[in-house]
């Protein structure tokens, strides 16, 4: 059973202990034991809180801009699902780390209620919050990414990062979604989240990318990010094949050396790529035969005919209109997203 409640009583700063220590004010939150101080006096009110005098009086408080705040393993970061009708109560585990999906903390309230705008942003109630516990501040953001990866690709359940302060578009004051109806909680348990921050900075924003052209970009890089590290692999298993001789390993060397962009390419299509993808690939239309070698092939010149805007033998131009959507573009996304999915779930490493 997750640790910190999906949901809170409608009066939730209530769950929070308030503790004058002489010029500060301790802010306790007793169901973790995690606590915040902030500077009393003159005629402030104790509930009006300044993010930079807590961060100042606080060891351990970090604030991750205006998106949420980390206090020693506990970390929350506030979300809004544009439908409205998100009733998801969701639990995510990350080895020994948790993850739960649901209302906003009464600390996380208490912290940002004095930044939160009523008339552009929606009201408390209808944000979420992705909460993290058992992790540092250091390692929140890979968190973070692993959760809404993980929920957007296995659920299905599409969220939004919510910055306090920036105008986003307000939900409607009606929901689809019966007044007190919750579906029941989603559990989902992985053996471990993956620890490298730059491939799942890469992916996240390739899912919320509109454009499929620049989506596709993103994904394409995250499988230039392990297409490298399989030579990087393979060079290690070549320092220690002691039936390699000295000459034989120079070789070998030189050849992982000279691999050029696309045989790197081809190399992870072909690790990565099974029968059903290549044939998909083939039906629509992306390369000519279901092999790997022809649709790294075809991959790596979209590519190209995205960063590259010159007319030559090799390649062509590639320029979605602004009036119409592109189907070429969106089945190359669709693709290249699978192909870097994978890469994460079998090539990424674990966070330990």
């Amino acid at each position: 059973m997750a640790r910190v409640p999906f949901d809170f009583d409608d009066d939730s700063p209530k769950e929070l202990v308030l503790s004058p220590k002489g010029r500060l004010l301790e802010v306790r939150w007793p169901l973790l034991g995690v606590s915040i101080l902030q500077t009393r006096g003159g005629d402030r009110q104790d509930d009006y809180v300044d993010l930079e005098d807590v961060a100042k009086n606080t060891p351990g408080f970090c604030q991750h801009g205006m998106f949420g705040y980390s206090i020693d393993q506990f970390s929350e970061f506030f979300a809004y699902d544009q439908s409205g009708n998100f009733s998801h109560e969701i639990e995510l585990t990350f080895g020994n780390v948790e993850v739960t999906i649901g209302r906003v903390t009464p600390l996380g309230i208490w912290l940002f209620d004095n930044y939160h705008d009523d008339d552009y942003l929606p009201d408390w109630p209808d944000l979420h919050s992705i909460r993290i516990l058992g992790a540092s501040a250091e390692k929140a953001e890979t968190y973070l990414l692993n959760a809404l990866i993980t929920a957007r690709r296995s659920l299905k359940v599409v969220l939004t990062l919510c910055p306090i302060q920036w105008s986003i578009p307000r939900l409607e004051e009606e929901s689809t979604q019966d007044e007190g109806s919750v579906d029941d909680p989603i559990v989902h348990r992985a053996a471990h989240a993956i620890a490298e921050i730059e491939p799942l900075r890469l992916f996240y924003k390739g899912l919320e990318e509109g454009d499929p052209a620049s989506a596709f970009l993103q994904f394409y890089r995250v499988l230039e990010y392990y297409a490298a590290l399989l030579i990087q692999d393979e060079v290690a298993k070549l320092r220690w094949d002691r039936n390699l001789s000295a000459r034989g390993f120079l070789i070998e060397m030189l050849k992982a050396a000279a691999r050029d962009e696309r045989a790197q390419l081809l190399r992870i299509v072909t690790r990565l790529g099974d029968k059903v993808l290549f044939e998909d690939a083939k039906t629509g239309k992306l390369c000519n035969s279901a092999t790997p070698e022809d649709l790294a092939n075809a991959m790596y010149a979209f590519r190209n005919a995205i960063v590259h805007a010159k007319y030559d033998f090799r390649t062509t131009i590639h320029a979605d209109s602004i009036l119409e959507s592109s189907a070429v573009a969106a089945a190359w996304r669709g693709l290249a997203e699978e192909l870097a999915a994978r890469s994460l779930q079998r090539l990424g490493q674990p966070e330990t």
